[in-house]
C-alpha cells in the first residue's frame, strides 16, 4: 500500500467485522469466504464520484479452492457484489470507497501446495499444538470476552506465516487441555496478553504470564478495555488497541518482532515459509513486499526464499516478485545481518 490512502489499511478490519456479522446472521458461506480470504487492495482503480467520494479501490480476495467451489458459478458475480456493498457499508473513510471485489481460488488443496509424493506429515511433538510450519510461535493469552478477537488476531498473524496458540479461558481445564497449554508455553517464542476487564480474575492467565516471564520470551501486554496490566505483567507498559482492530494489531506486532533481536530471524522465517507455500500471485506479491522491506535476510531465511523462487509457480510467475526478491538473496550471507546494522 502506498500510504496515500487510508481505506486500504482498514480492509482487514472490515473483513473481520463482516465475518462476525455473517456468523451471527447464519450466512455460513460468506462467513467462510471472508474468514479464510487473503486480500490485496488495488488502489485508485476507479476515479469518479460515488456517494460524493472520488477514489475507488478494488479488493481482490483469494480463498482455498474448496471454499471457492462452494460458490455456484452463476452466483459468483452476486457474491462479489454483496461483499462490495457490505464493505462500503462499513467504510466511513471520506473520499474513498470500494469499487470492485473479486474472488479467486488459490492453487492446490485449500490454497496450500500438496506435500511431495510419499511425504508423511509429522506425528506428535509441538506441531500437534502449533500446526505444521516453521518460524515464529506466539502464545495469545485471553479471557472469554476477547475470544473472537484472539481468533481474529491469530488469523491475521497467519498471513505473515506466524503460528499462534489461542489459549482458552476454562475455569476447570481438563488434564488433556492443560497438557496442550503446557506444551505451547514450553515451545513459544513470544507471548501476547489480550487484557480485558476482569483479565486478572482468572488464575490461569496470570500463570501463563508468569511462565512467559520465567522463560524470558518477549512479552506484549495489550490493553483492550479499562483494565491495566497487573500481576506479572505490571512491569510492561501496555499497548492500546480495541476489540475491532485485529488486523492493525497483527501488523504492529509483526513489525515489532521483525525489529526485535530475539524474534527477527524466526519472524522472517515465517514470512519465507508463507512465501514458499503461497497459493496465489497476490499473496506472493504481498509477502515479497514484506520481505523486501527488511533490506537484508539471514542465510537460513534466504535459503527458503530461494526455494520458493525455484519451486513455487505462484512465486516465480508472479509479476515483479522475482525482481524484488533476488537483490535480497545477493545481499544475504554469513554476515549480512551484522553488516546491515
Amino acid at each position: 500500500m502506498s500510504g496515500e490512502f487510508r481505506l486500504p489499511g482498514r480492509v482487514a478490519n472490515y473483513l473481520a467485522l463482516l465475518a462476525t456479522h455473517y456468523e451471527q446472521a447464519g450466512e455460513t458461506l460468506l462467513d467462510r469466504i471472508v474468514s479464510e480470504a487473503i486480500h490485496e487492495v488495488v488502489e485508485r482503480e476507479e476515479s469518479g464520484i460515488w456517494d460524493d467520494r472520488p477514489w475507488g479501490h478494488a479488493v481482490e480476495l483469494t480463498v482455498p479452492q474448496s471454499t471457492h467451489a462452494q460458490v455456484p458459478i452463476d452466483a459468483l458475480g452476486a457474491v462479489c457484489a454483496r461483499l462490495k456493498d457490505d464493505l462500503n457499508k462499513l467504510c466511513q473513510t471520506p473520499s474513498e470507497y470500494i469499487c470492485r471485489v473479486s474472488l479467486e481460488p488459490g492453487e492446490g488443496v485449500d490454497g496450500v501446495r500438496a506435500p511431495a509424493d510419499g511425504a508423511e506429515p509429522p506425528d506428535g511433538g509441538d506441531d500437534d499444538v502449533w500446526g505444521q510450519g516453521e518460524g515464529l510461535r506466539v502464545f495469545l493469552s485471553h479471557r472469554e470476552k476477547a475470544k473472537t478477537f484472539a481468533h481474529n488476531v491469530k488469523k491475521y498473524l497467519s498471513t505473515y506465516g506466524v503460528r499462534s496458540f489461542v489459549a482458552h479461558d476454562d475455569i476447570e481445564p481438563s488434564t488433556e487441555w492443560m497438557g496442550e497449554i503446557e506444551r505451547a508455553l514450553q515451545s513459544m517464542d513470544a507471548f501476547v496478553a489480550l487484557i480485558t476487564d476482569g483479565f486478572h480474575k482468572s488464575p490461569w492467565v496470570d500463570q501463563e504470564a508468569g511462565y512467559a516471564l520465567a522463560k524470558g520470551v518477549p512479552i506484549v501486554a495489550l490493553k483492550l478495555e479499562r483494565t491495566d496490566p497487573g500481576g506479572f505483567l505490571n512491569r510492561w507498559q501496555a499497548l492500546r488497541s480495541s476489540l475491532t482492530a485485529a488486523g492493525d494489531l497483527a501488523e504492529q506486532l509483526f513489525s515489532g518482532w521483525v525489529k526485535g533481536s530475539d524474534t527477527r530471524e524466526k519472524a522472517l522465517l515465517s514470512l519465507a515459509h508463507a512465501l514458499l507455500n503461497s497459493g496465489s500471485y497476490g499473496e506472493s506479491r504481498r509477502l515479497a513486499a514484506e520481505l523486501a522491506a527488511t533490506k537484508s535476510l539471514p542465510p537460513a531465511v534466504a535459503q527458503v526464499v530461494q526455494e520458493a523462487l525455484d519451486a513455487n509457480r505462484q512465486v516465480y510467475k508472479a509479476y515483479g516478485v522475482p525482481a524484488r526478491l533476488k537483490p535480497l538473496l545477493g545481499a544475504s550471507g554469513p554476515n549480512s545481518e551484522e553488516a546491515s546494522g
